[in-house]
């Protein structure tokens, strides 16, 4: 393949293809690239400045003279092996950085293809393939320059190691990038790489049939050639891999001598090479007068074969060669080297001093270069001062430095075997590197962390004063925890290397799921025993929450020991859902149970369970053994008594089969009105001392209550008959014992003066009477929710209510709603209903705040009865002018009939509802939320003037407690509401309360007339409704013409489009 600059498009297109190549095919493959790089500028912490090194190391023993032959101390070193004494000033750095044989050897043979391109292919015709040619002039030869030979070596061992074929290095480094790394100032440069040729001969011959790569070995902008070959060593990959980097720029060599090798072209034969090549631009540019080798220091003529010869046959120039008996295995290396003598009789030696080896030639023969002193050669060093004692002396005055010095005179330390104190110290010594702040060791290769306190042994230092931590630890010096391995901690901390500790109650391995599940009814524990009264409902809650996206979350309890039960059936709501719920009265006294939560969250990476078991022990019932009512002064039981006037006592007698600590409570109640509580939950309260008030009916149930610890109750009662002691009293009697009864705060003191507002007393009397109670009630400190129930009564006759007290009542029910939430009773909401629903008639047409405090204290109370439920219960409280409703479930499982509560149907869009919880509030599709559903007399809205003709439909949804904004869905929540009757002509207008204008308005809202006294609604955000008369004309024109301005609008866009 063949790369240009010009054709940046090409390269991936080639890239592809050469690497698809490389998978497909089944002979060796080839790839060649040329180009005339841009300048470029190199950081000396380059990668390939790390890699470079390693190369070298890995080469230096084929060399036989230094673990390093890597060195650049004078500037001359890169001109090596080409036997110019006046040039090559040292040598100890220069003998290192001989080329290995087969390496030398493509150059050799590459050189006599370019000068002799005719004569080759002659000479190798058996090798060519058919249809390729050489041209027929010559060109000079490449010198070689080992800045060119590493970058060669660097490649091949990256495709053998990793391994890739690729021009561009196997982690995507750029080519010329690469070279430019070991050779700097190119202005022209080239590259052909091969993989699974295992000779010198059979790599040569496939570059030259391949027109690309041969375009390079012949290109005439390049002067300068070095070769790197590495073989095999991954588990994939080929046999051999060879690089050539061509390059231009002066080579400065004087030597004719270009290179020269060994080759066996037989079996039995070993053919030496010689390229020659004398032009005046070498300097003394004659022909040579003979050119012999010397082996083993017997020298034999070297003859240039025709096919040798360079095409201008006037230079004598050419491929001189030798040919001799191969040794055989196992015998020791040859040496040689070659001279030649020109016309004018200057001498010319290759290498100019030691000897190259014959490596290769046999198994035993595994070096390419001896360091010695030829046979003949006494020179003298006299003119370097003898090399100053620290070399010998190879040539006349030139020095062979020993390891540790260098310069032309021997005296300047050298530090080739420590590579050159990699560029991060100074030499001060043979081989003795200074190296600065930062580094440490004996080549300086070694960074140091010292202000990082060695990374705290929990990294590696990588660079001075860089630290590449140890998985598990992060941050400058490697001594903060780190588990970003595991995603992180989620709602937990990291408390060691890869470590998450989680919270209380969070689970999985990156704490990424909270999960738990609790008791919720009321409980006691003894010992190991946790009792709970099996006479009310059993709730268990659980919550969980999950960091990770999860695309569902299901709930499954069982049971896990005790009597068996079929917990499908004794549920409530199921068991499938997040929360559990028993019937009361569904477990056995005395029984211990074991239930367990299974909560599955599914994701794109599997799914996980967790699971909690809960044990309980159903509480056995505390016993009355006896119960009468006395009178107090006679001690006689009895079965009737005057009203305020008789005293009473109760006594009771009851244990507790658990020995648990026992509370009592006494009062009263009537068919009409719920339970009065003369004393709550007292310790001391077996034998209460009380007075009764009148009652419409004249019956009265006396009811004395046992709870025990385990807050298991049991109830006894006595019904008697009351008389009115107000039929033989006056009208002024009458009022005297009212005020005196308020005068105390004692809720049982106002139960009685609430009672006795009779026919003898005026309604102005009343009304003051039931203002100074309420001020009372405000003033107790008896319970909240005995004050609910007293409040009921006191307002059951809304004539006697003034809008001060009704306020005022108002204030002190949202006070205990919000004060009590959960805590609120079923018949406590029903009671706060109640009272509302009595309070609403008194609404003022001019009091703008009562509809707003009224809402307060429903909102109030759906808010306590929505934290009370369990998933898939409801609670419904029924009055005259107020009804409500509470459901908590899921969106998909929301299932409720509204007419429970007047309202005639409601559908939820649920996956708008469900995309927008999501979206706004993080709720995922299997959280449980309560949908609050309140009917409210259109009296709280009469001081807007505004006509309506249904009730107020209050819909919310709730969430913990915390009501939602609902709005903007894309899909509309569907209600029908009844209304009163109109004609054919009318229709009913839905509208919504806007809270910032206090006045309805029917803006995005949709009206269908259903029939003339029922309208569905559509609406796209939730808060209060009602439905106002309309002429049924003037909406559908409006509807119509909505629709005709939408067709008009999207016809425009169309014709747009098209236009366009």
């Amino acid at each position: 393949m063949l790369l240009s600059n010009r054709l940046h498009y090409a390269l991936l297109v080639v890239l592809v293809l050469s690497s698809l190549f490389l998978v497909l095919a089944e002979h060796e493959p080839l790839s060649v690239i040329s180009q005339n790089p841009p300048s470029m500028a190199f950081d000396s912490n380059l990668k390939f400045a790390k890699n470079k090194r390693a190369v070298m190391a890995t080469f230096a023993n084929d060399g036989g003279a230094s673990t390093n032959n890597g060195s650049t101390d004078n500037g001359n070193w890169e001109f090596y092996g080409i036997g110019d004494q006046v040039g090559v000033n040292a040598l100890s750095d220069l003998v290192y950085t001989y080329s290995r044989y087969v390496e030398k050897t493509v150059h050799v043979l590459t050189n006599w293809a370019r000068m002799s391109p005719s004569g080759f292919k002659t000479r190798f015709l058996n090798l060519f393939q058919a249809e390729k040619s050489l041209e027929t002039t010559g060109l000079p030869p490449l010198f070689e320059h080992f800045n060119l030979v590493e970058s060669g070596r660097f490649h091949s061992k990256d495709m053998a190691t990793v391994p890739c074929f690729q021009h561009n290095s196997c982690d995507g480094t750029l080519t010329f990038t690469r070279v430019a790394t070991f050779y700097t100032k190119p202005a022209a440069m080239a590259e052909n790489i091969a993989a699974g040729q295992t000779s010198p001969l059979s790599v040569t011959m496939a570059w030259i049939n391949s027109d690309g790569h041969r375009a390079n070995i012949l290109g005439s902008s390049y002067t300068l050639l070095g070769v790197g070959h590495y073989p095999k060593v991954a588990a994939t990959g080929f046999s051999d891999y060879w690089t050539q980097n061509f390059a231009s720029g002066s080579h400065g060599i004087s030597n004719p001598i270009v290179a020269a090798t060994h080759i066996t072209f037989a079996t039995d034969t070993v053919t030496f090479l010689a390229n020659y090549y004398h032009k005046a631009d070498l300097g003394k540019g004659v022909a040579p007068l003979n050119v012999s080798i010397f082996i083993n220091d017997v020298e034999y003529p070297m003859s240039i074969p025709t096919s040798s010869m360079y095409t201008d046959s006037s230079l004598n120039a050419g491929t001189f060669e030798y040919n001799t008996t191969r040794l055989s295995s196992g015998t020791a290396c040859r040496k040689y080297y070659i001279k030649a003598v020109d016309s004018n009789g200057y001498k010319y030696y290759y290498p100019s001093v030691g000897y190259l080896l014959t490596q290769g030639e046999n198994s035993a023969c595994t070096s390419n270069y001896l360091r010695a002193v030829r046979p003949g050669e006494t020179p003298s060093c006299a003119g370097v001062n003898n090399c100053n004692g620290n070399g010998d002396c190879l040539a006349i005055n030139t020095c062979l430095c020993k390891a540790g010095y260098k310069g032309s005179t021997c005296n300047q330390y050298s530090c080739n075997l420590v590579s050159n104190c990699m560029n991060r110290g100074q030499c001060t010594g043979p081989n003795v590197c200074t190296c600065q702040s930062g580094y440490t060791g004996a080549s300086c290769n070694t960074p140091t962390c010292t202000t990082l306190n060695n990374c705290n042994g929990n990294g590696t230092c990588t660079s001075p004063n860089v630290c590449t931590c140890k998985s598990g630890y992060t941050g400058s010096d490697c001594n903060v925890f780190d588990c970003s391995s595991k995603g992180g901690c989620g709602f937990g901390q990291c408390t060691g290397p890869n470590i998450c500790t989680c919270p209380a109650n969070y689970v999985y391995g990156s704490c990424d799921l909270s999960f738990d599940a609790v008791i919720s009814s009321p409980t006691f524990t003894s010992g190991q025993t946790v009792y709970t009264p099996g006479s009310m409902d059993i709730v268990f809650k659980s919550t969980i929450s999950s960091l990770s996206a999860y695309s569902s979350l299901s709930y499954k309890w069982t049971q896990v020991s005790g009597t068996a039960v079929n917990l499908e059936t004794i549920s409530v709501a199921g068991t499938d859902k997040k929360d559990l719920a028993i019937k009361a009265n569904s477990l056995t006294e005395g029984a211990t149970y074991t239930f367990r939560l299974n909560a599955t969250r599914v994701s794109a990476t599997g799914s996980v369970s967790v699971s909690k078991d809960l044990k309980i022990t159903i509480n056995r019932s505390p016993t009355i053994s006896s119960f009468k009512v006395v009178n107090a002064t006679s001690g006689l039981e009895i079965s009737s008594a005057l009203a305020v006037k008789t005293s009473l006592r109760a006594s009771l007698v009851a244990t507790d089969p658990e020995s648990f600590t026992m509370l009592y409570s006494f009062g009263y109640y009537t068919q009409e009105n719920s339970k009065v509580y003369v004393a709550e939950l007292s310790a001391s309260s077996t034998s209460p001392t009380f007075t009764l008030p009148t009652f419409s009916s004249g019956q009265v149930t006396i009811f004395f209550a046992v709870r025990d610890a385990a807050f298991t109750t049991v109830e006894k009662t006595k019904v008697l008959t009351i008389q009115d002691p107000t039929t033989t009293m006056s009208a002024q009697e009458v009022s005297s014992l009212v005020n005196s009864l308020i005068s105390s705060t004692s809720l049982s003191s106002l139960e009685i003066a609430n009672s006795l507002l009779n026919s003898k007393l005026t309604t102005t009397e009343k009304t003051s009477i039931r203002s100074n109670i309420l001020t009372q009630i405000i003033a107790s400190t008896d319970s909240d929710t005995a004050k609910i129930g007293l409040l009921e009564r006191l307002t059951n006759q809304p004539s006697e209510i003034t809008s001060d007290t009704a306020q005022k009542t108002l204030n002190l029910l949202s006070s205990i709603s919000t004060s009590l939430k959960q805590n609120l009773q079923s018949t406590d909401r029903t009671s706060i209903v109640k009272t509302v629903s009595q309070l609403v008639s008194t609404v003022s047409t001019s009091n703008s705040n009562f509809a707003s405090q009224l809402k307060k204290v429903i909102d109030a109370s759906q808010v306590g009865a929505a934290m009370s439920l369990v998933d898939g219960q409801s609670s419904v409280s029924v009055s005259n002018l107020v009804k409500t409703a509470v459901v908590k479930s899921t969106i998909d499982n929301f299932n409720f009939s509204p007419s429970q509560i007047g309202l005639s149907s409601l559908s939820l869009p649920k996956d708008s509802l469900k995309k927008l919880l999501s979206s706004k509030y993080q709720l995922d599709s299997s959280a449980s939320v309560s949908i609050s559903l309140s009917i409210i007399s259109q009296n709280i809205y009469s001081h807007i003037k505004t006509d309506l003709v249904s009730s107020i439909i209050s819909i919310n949804i709730l969430s913990n407690g915390t009501e939602l904004e609902i709005s903007d869905l894309t899909s509309p929540i569907e209600f029908e509401v009844d209304i009163s009757l109109m004609n054919s002509t009318m229709m009913g207008l839905c509208q919504f309360y806007n809270t910032q204008s206090s006045q309805f308005s029917s803006i995005g809202l949709e009206s269908i007339k259903i029939s003339n006294t029922r309208v569905k609604c559509r609406t796209v955000h939730l808060t209060d409704f009602a439905i106002s008369p309309t002429l049924a004309q003037q909406s559908v024109n409006q509807a119509s013409s909505s629709k005709f301005y939408f067709i008009v609008l999207f016809s425009l866009i169309l014709a747009f489009i098209f236009i366009q």
